[in-house]
């Protein structure tokens, strides 16, 4: 039986599309807001990975390397990233300010950012969070499907070039559960410090 890879991966690279615009209109609906999350497609079934919080670019460089190595140890052949962001509207027939962030511009407008890929495509919707005037969210807009053949930045190419082999994905397995653990450890002394103590000392 001959499979066509490009084919398969693109249909499971959909249905992670289709289970993330699920899982963020009901956090939106419940909770009022998307924790950013990677949703992965495997032979073995799907799996997600949320950050706890990202509280500065320290996060989410960890965040993006625990993901990559969650892929690889997965040997995942599709992933979808989602996460809220600002978006920087110019006025019409001006040009978009680029001289500060974003969230900084007063014609911002607030998205759902939905970024997909497998080995063979990528794409990228960026759809408008739509609220009532007392800030209530109502629904998500539309926005056309943006094809890639790649994508870049921070949180894009989750995925290996490669399919990994057995070997190199049990050692990002390990590698992925020494990560998990590190940051547990530093959870609890961020606690400590809290309640006015950290680990480890008199």
């Amino acid at each position: 039986m001959i499979v066509n890879l490009k084919e398969r991966d693109g249909e499971a690279l959909r249905e992670l599309i289709a289970k993330a615009d699920s899982y963020a209109t009901h956090a939106m609906r419940t909770v009022g807001s998307v924790q950013p999350t990677l949703f992965i497609h495997s032979f073995d079934g799907r799996a997600m990975l949320l950050p706890n919080k990202f509280t500065s670019e320290r996060s989410k460089d960890e965040f993006a390397t625990a993901a990559r190595l969650m892929c690889v140890a997965h040997g995942a052949t599709a992933a979808v990233f989602v996460a809220e962001a600002w978006m920087a509207a110019g006025k019409e027939g001006q040009p978009v300010d680029l001289s500060r962030p974003p969230s900084q511009c007063p014609d911002r407008k607030e998205i759902l950012m939905v970024m997909g890929e497998t080995r063979y495509e990528a794409n990228r919707r960026m759809l408008p969070i739509l609220r009532t005037s007392s800030g209530r969210f109502m629904g998500l807009g539309e926005s056309p499907m943006m094809d890639f053949d790649r994508m870049t930045g921070r949180f894009a190419q989750f995925l290996p070039e490669n399919y990994p082999s057995m070997e190199v994905q049990q050692k990002a397995k390990e590698l992925f559960q020494m990560v998990v653990e590190e940051r547990g450890k530093e959870r609890s002394a961020e606690r400590g410090r809290d309640r006015g103590f950290a680990r480890g000392e008199d």
